[in-house]
């Protein structure tokens, strides 16, 4: 993933959403991925945008119909 962009688009609740959002660092610090943005809830992301290796967090509302661009 080395120089890449990763988009995690999450699919289950907000429970699986906070569970798992913890690999996003490893992503970013083990596999040198550039950029790492999560697409979730709305609900979620004054939590989210906490995350110190998370580059954007974005909504579904905010990218209803385009997605930011990504390798992965």
């Amino acid at each position: 993933m080395r120089g890449k962009t990763l988009l995690v688009r999450t699919e289950q609740g907000m429970g699986d959403e906070i569970q798992f959002c913890r690999y996003l660092t490893r992503v970013k610090t083990e596999k040198h991925a550039v950029n790492v943005i999560m697409l979730g809830s709305k609900s979620l992301k004054s939590l989210m945008v906490t995350l110190p290796h998370l580059d954007n967090y974005l909504t579904r509302e905010e990218v209803q119909h385009t997605l930011p661009p990504a390798d992965y």
